[in-house]
């Protein structure tokens, strides 16, 4: 009875979910409109981005498009402003120092992996209160002591691991690792951090915790939307973040015949 009670129940969740679906679904044609309002924008944006000092059409360096096969180790911190999450990431990687973790089978282009081994995560979500963060200084050491956190659950104190950072505040991009802060959002506003380098901010309070890892990219969120989409379908064009503000990223060809992300922020 118990069994039947709780189907009986989901029958009548999804119905009640379908009808609120019924309402608020898109038609073709409006889908449509939305695409070229939002095409039309980008293109606005991206003709005025030609101003160095225009601070909403960004440029991101990446080494290139993600095929999926990619291998590694990473610590990834991603940084929204209400809180922030520190992400253990395992690709593809059959042999490793943390090889009690279990990860599930995957074929890479058609092709085993090692012990069908593929992508394992393990994450921590920390809570950032904004008297937590009066200054820049006292806001990274806060990230690095949560980092330390996590790394001591899951023992990636010792050896050393590549950091990457995924932010969410506007920056100017000078290389895959260095990024100078525009401003602060989001709710977030420390005393100063305007115009320095997030990444050796970063590096310099995670070295301070004791921890040998080092900071090798910096990625804004959208991008790393966009790529996490294009290491599944190779189609995918566009990141999109609907969140406390409207956020895209999407590819264009450079004149050296690259591609390179560029975020409307």
């Amino acid at each position: 009875m118990a069994l039947r009670h709780r189907t009986d129940s989901i029958a009548k969740y999804e119905e009640a979910l379908s009808e609120v679906m019924d309402k608020i679904a898109l038609s073709y044609e409006d889908l449509n409109a939305i695409k070229e309002k939002v095409k039309a924008d980008v293109k606005a944006k991206f003709d005025a981005a030609s101003d160095k000092d225009n601070s909403r059409m960004l440029n991101s360096y990446v080494a290139k498009i993600p095929s999926g096969c990619e291998k590694g180790e990473y610590i990834v911190l991603d940084f929204g402003g209400r809180f922030f999450r520190v992400v253990y990431v395992r690709l593809n990687q059959a042999n490793s120092a943390n090889a009690d973790f279990a990860v599930a089978p995957t074929t890479c282009n058609g092709t085993k992996l090692g012990n069908d081994e593929a992508v394992f995560m393990e994450s921590k979500i920390y809570p950032l209160r904004k008297n937590q963060t009066k200054g820049s200084e006292e806001l990274f050491k806060l990230i690095a002591k949560s980092c330390a956190d996590f790394c001591s659950r899951f023992r990636l104190e010792d050896d050393p691991v590549d950091i990457v950072l995924v932010n969410s505040f506007p920056c100017r991009h000078e290389s895959i690792n260095k990024a100078t802060l525009i401003r602060w959002n989001k709710g977030l506003h420390p005393s100063d951090g305007i115009g320095l380098d997030v990444s050796e901010l970063l590096q310099n309070a995670i070295s301070e915790a004791g921890l040998p890892h080092k900071v090798v990219a910096i990625v804004n969120d959208t991008v790393a939307c966009l790529f996490t989409g294009v290491s599944e379908e190779v189609n995918t064009k566009l990141g999109l973040i609907i969140g406390t503000g409207f956020n895209l990223s999407f590819l264009r060809t450079i004149e050296d015949a690259t591609q390179v992300p560029v975020l409307l922020a």
